[in-house]
Protein backbone atom coordinates (compact mmCIF):
# COMPACT_ATOMS: atom_id res chain seq x y z
CA UNK A 1 0.00 0.00 0.00
CA UNK A 2 1.56 3.27 -1.05
CA UNK A 3 0.56 5.57 1.86
CA UNK A 4 0.67 3.20 4.86
CA UNK A 5 1.15 -0.44 5.72
CA UNK A 6 -1.33 -3.02 6.95
CA UNK A 7 -0.33 -2.61 10.59
CA UNK A 8 -1.11 1.11 10.37
CA UNK A 9 -4.53 0.29 8.91
CA UNK A 10 -5.20 -2.17 11.76
CA UNK A 11 -4.24 0.47 14.31
CA UNK A 12 -6.58 3.01 12.76
CA UNK A 13 -9.62 0.72 12.64
CA UNK A 14 -9.20 -1.52 15.70
CA UNK A 15 -11.61 0.48 17.89
CA UNK A 16 -14.25 1.20 15.28
CA UNK A 17 -17.72 0.25 16.59
CA UNK A 18 -18.64 -1.71 13.44
CA UNK A 19 -15.14 -2.69 12.38
CA UNK A 20 -15.04 -4.90 9.30
CA UNK A 21 -13.51 -8.37 9.51
CA UNK A 22 -9.80 -8.21 8.77
CA UNK A 23 -7.54 -10.87 7.29
CA UNK A 24 -3.85 -10.03 7.59
CA UNK A 25 -1.48 -11.67 5.11
CA UNK A 26 2.28 -11.36 5.04
CA UNK A 27 5.30 -12.85 3.39
CA UNK A 28 7.66 -10.70 5.44
CA UNK A 29 9.90 -7.93 4.22
CA UNK A 30 13.60 -7.48 3.79
CA UNK A 31 13.79 -5.94 7.28
CA UNK A 32 10.88 -7.58 9.21
CA UNK A 33 10.29 -11.29 9.72
CA UNK A 34 7.00 -12.76 8.51
CA UNK A 35 6.18 -14.31 11.89
CA UNK A 36 6.82 -11.01 13.71
CA UNK A 37 4.50 -9.16 11.33
CA UNK A 38 1.74 -11.74 11.69
CA UNK A 39 2.08 -11.75 15.49
CA UNK A 40 1.79 -7.96 15.47
CA UNK A 41 -1.38 -8.24 13.37
CA UNK A 42 -2.85 -10.66 15.95
CA UNK A 43 -2.04 -8.23 18.75
CA UNK A 44 -3.84 -5.50 16.82
CA UNK A 45 -6.92 -7.71 16.62
CA UNK A 46 -6.79 -8.98 13.05
CA UNK A 47 -9.53 -11.59 12.79
CA UNK A 48 -7.30 -13.98 10.88
CA UNK A 49 -3.64 -14.07 9.89
CA UNK A 50 -2.24 -16.01 6.96
CA UNK A 51 1.28 -16.62 5.73
CA UNK A 52 2.21 -16.00 2.11
CA UNK A 53 2.43 -17.69 -0.26
CA UNK A 54 -1.02 -19.19 0.05
CA UNK A 55 -3.30 -21.13 -2.20
CA UNK A 56 -6.55 -19.64 -3.49
CA UNK A 57 -8.50 -22.66 -2.18
CA UNK A 58 -7.06 -22.13 1.32
CA UNK A 59 -7.96 -18.44 1.22
CA UNK A 60 -11.51 -19.22 0.06
CA UNK A 61 -12.02 -21.69 2.91
CA UNK A 62 -10.64 -19.25 5.49
CA UNK A 63 -12.85 -16.41 4.23
CA UNK A 64 -15.94 -18.64 4.41
CA UNK A 65 -15.02 -19.73 7.96
CA UNK A 66 -14.50 -16.14 9.04
CA UNK A 67 -17.80 -14.96 7.57
CA UNK A 68 -19.68 -17.91 9.08
CA UNK A 69 -18.10 -17.47 12.51
CA UNK A 70 -16.53 -20.95 12.54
Amino acid sequence: MPKCDGLAVLMSIKNMPNRPKVIAMSGGTHYLDQEDLLESAKLMKADLVLSKPLQLKELSVKIAQLLNGT
